[in-house]
């Protein structure tokens, strides 16, 4: 997992990302029912969602608030599925990937 911190938005979605190397990323994100990331906020997702060669790389990438209990995991569900959004006043949210 790697953390990134939002440094821009830009029109239809696509945020300008910098992980902690200082490396910067531009990818498009969609959240559903969750506070809109903004600039400052930081995103905790699988190092996987940065690799543009990787498989199950697709765009936009969309994620929705994630509520249950960890514990439970439905079929076909991986460790990449998930993710936090970290607001830059403290609040985290859990997400989840969603697709179609």
């Amino acid at each position: 997992m790697v953390l990134v911190t939002i440094l821009e938005k830009k029109e239809y979605g696509e945020f300008i990302i910098q992980d902690d190397k200082k490396q910067k990323y531009s990818f498009i994100f969609e959240f559903y029912g969750l506070e809109q990331p903004q600039v400052g906020d930081a995103l905790y997702l699988d190092e996987k969602y940065l690799n543009r060669n990787w498989e199950g790389f697709a765009q936009p990438y969309a994620f929705s608030a994630e509520e249950r209990d960890l514990n439970f995991k439905a079929p076909n569900e991986t460790r990449e599925d998930f993710g936090a959004v970290h607001y830059k006043d403290g609040r985290k949210v859990l997400v989840k990937r969603i697709y179609g």
